[in-house]
C-alpha cells in the first residue's frame, strides 16, 4: 500500500511540474548598424541581465549563458552579424535547444538610436511579439534602454496567451480609403496585399547578390536587395490605393513633394515579417506597414 501511494505521488509530481513547465528562451546577439560590433555585444549582455531578472517571475527561463556563447562561436553566419531576421534566429535557437528566441537590431538615423526586438517562436518561426524604442543622446545613455524594453518583449503572458493581440481594425482611419466592400482583403500585383481589417499592408520582395561580392558580404546585399524590391513594390501598391475624398495616393503625390516624403519615410520604416533563403540562393522577405502609419502621413 505504501509503494503504491509513494508512485502516485511520484506521478502526480511530474504531472504537476510539466503542467507549470517554463519554456526555455535565449538571446541573439544584436546585429549593429550605427554602433560598433563591441558596444552591440554589451548591449547583449545588458538585454540578457534585464530579462534575467525577470525570469523569477515571467513565463520563461534563461537557457544558460555559458551554453549560449559556445553555440554562438560554433555558427559561422553569426560572424557576419547579420542575424537579426526570424528565420536565422530560430535556427539558432534549434541549435541551442530553446523554444523561443529574442534577436533585433541597434542602429542609428541622425543623431537617434533605433533598438528593435523581436521575439520567435522557434517551432513556427513566427514572430510574436515586437518592441521597438529610440534613444536620443549619447551611445551609453542606450544601456538604460534595455530594461524597459526587455519587460515589453516578454510581457506578462506567454505569447500566443493574451500577450500578442491582433491589430484591430481602424474605422476611422480606413474612412480616408475607398477599399474594397466585398473582402476584407484585396490582393494587387506584386505580391502584395492590403488587409483592411487586421489594418496592415504586405508585399514581397526578392533579392540576390552580385556574382562578384565577397563571400561574407554576399547574403547581407541579398537582403539589401530584397529589402529594396520590396520597398519599391510597396510604393507602387500605395500609390494605387484610392481616397475617399477622390483620386490615388499616388495623384496626391504627384501635387505634393511634401508627401512623397512622407510616404517614403513611412515605407522606410516597414518592418519585414518574413525572411526565406531560396534554393537559388535567393531571398524572399515580406514587408508590412500598418494602415495607421500610412493614415498619419495623409492630408
Amino acid at each position: 500500500m505504501l509503494k503504491t501511494f509513494l508512485l502516485l505521488f511520484f506521478v502526480l509530481t511530474l504531472s504537476f511540474g510539466a503542467c507549470f513547465a517554463k519554456t526555455t528562451l535565449s538571446v541573439m546577439d544584436l546585429s549593429a548598424s550605427g554602433i560598433t560590433v563591441d558596444e552591440a555585444k554589451t548591449l547583449t549582455f545588458r538585454l540578457i541581465a534585464e530579462l534575467d531578472k525577470l525570469q523569477g517571475q515571467s513565463w520563461f527561463t534563461l537557457v544558460a549563458t555559458e551554453k549560449r556563447e559556445r553555440i554562438i562561436k560554433e555558427l559561422t553566419y553569426q560572424q557576419t552579424g547579420l542575424c537579426d531576421q526570424a528565420t536565422c534566429i530560430a535556427e539558432f535557437g534549434r541549435q541551442l535547444g530553446a523554444q523561443k528566441m529574442i534577436g533585433g537590431n541597434v542602429g542609428k538615423v541622425g543623431q537617434t538610436y533605433s533598438v528593435t526586438l523581436i521575439l520567435v517562436d522557434v517551432a513556427s518561426v513566427k514572430v510574436d511579439k515586437t518592441a521597438m524604442k529610440d534613444y536620443k543622446g549619447d551611445v551609453d545613455g542606450l544601456l538604460d534602454v534595455f530594461s524597459p524594453l526587455a519587460a515589453t518583449i516578454v510581457g506578462k503572458d506567454l505569447p500566443g496567451e493574451g500577450s500578442g493581440s491582433k491589430s484591430t481594425s481602424l474605422p476611422d482611419c480606413v474612412n480616408k480609403f475607398v477599399p474594397d466592400k466585398t473582402r476584407f482583403t484585396q490582393f494587387f500585383e506584386l505580391g502584395g496585399e492590403v488587409d483592411w481589417q487586421e489594418g496592415v499592408l504586405v508585399v514581397r520582395g526578392i533579392g540576390v547578390s552580385p556574382l562578384n561580392a565577397r563571400p561574407g558580404d554576399r547574403m547581407q546585399l541579398a537582403i539589401d536587395n530584397a529589402k529594396y524590391d520590396a520597398q519599391k513594390n510597396m510604393l507602387v501598391m500605395v500609390k494605387s490605393l484610392r481616397l475617399s475624398r477622390g483620386g490615388t495616393i499616388g495623384e496626391a503625390m504627384a501635387a505634393s513633394k511634401d508627401l512623397v516624403k512622407k510616404i517614403n519615410d513611412a515605407i522606410q520604416g516597414g518592418r519585414i515579417v518574413r525572411t526565406k533563403f531560396m534554393s537559388d540562393k535567393s531571398i524572399e522577405v515580406d514587408l508590412s506597414l500598418l494602415i495607421n502609419d500610412l493614415c498619419s502621413v495623409l492630408p
